[in-house]
């Protein structure tokens, strides 16, 4: 199965037949749905690295990001050839956990991670929340960001769009 079956995060293209998929094996895809899935690309995915998320990017799904962790170094790649090469982008730090990548639905250039965003494709990130936030999901029709994090003791949500935000307790 080549490393399937300790997948630990899982992307679908918006065809619903291009997976990839990422665990202490490193990186692995498959083109039939999950049928069959192969091992890809580059000498940091085949040295030990655990790759706790990886996103497609639904508007340019040849544009694949990841999030690894390479001897204990949180690292983050971008691909834009569907995971054949990968470059390895500027990391601002190390935010504890790997958190999960989301993706705008509509440009490919703009992602999240936690509390991180960029507007480039990973080039350049910009600290946007002061809390620890542990999940960012953006919805299929680009409209909202929803944020899972945690002030003091309590869970809070937060929406963005536009720089504008509100939290929810």
């Amino acid at each position: 199965m080549n490393g399937v079956s300790d997948l630990r995060t899982l992307s679908i293209a918006p065809n619903g037949f291009d997976l990839f998929g990422g665990g202490s094996s490193g990186v692995v895809e498959s083109h039939d749905g999950g049928a069959t899935w192969l091992p890809i690309g580059g000498a940091e995915i085949s040295s030990g690295a655990f790759t706790s998320s990886i996103a497609i990017a639904p508007s340019r799904p040849q544009t694949v990001y990841r999030l690894s962790s390479i001897s204990g170094t949180l690292a983050f790649f971008r691909s834009k050839d569907a995971g054949t090469t990968w470059t390895r982008l500027p990391w601002p730090g190390e935010l504890g956990p790997p958190d999960e990548i989301a993706v705008d639905p509509f440009d490919h250039l703009s992602l999240w991670v936690g509390p991180l965003h960029s507007s480039d494709g990973g080039e350049t990130w910009t600290w946007v929340f002061t809390v620890k936030v542990s999940l960012a999901k953006i919805d299929r029709d680009g409209r909202k960001l929803f944020i899972v994090g945690q002030y003091s003791t309590e869970i809070s949500w937060a929406t963005l769009r536009n720089g504008r935000h509100r939290a929810v307790r």
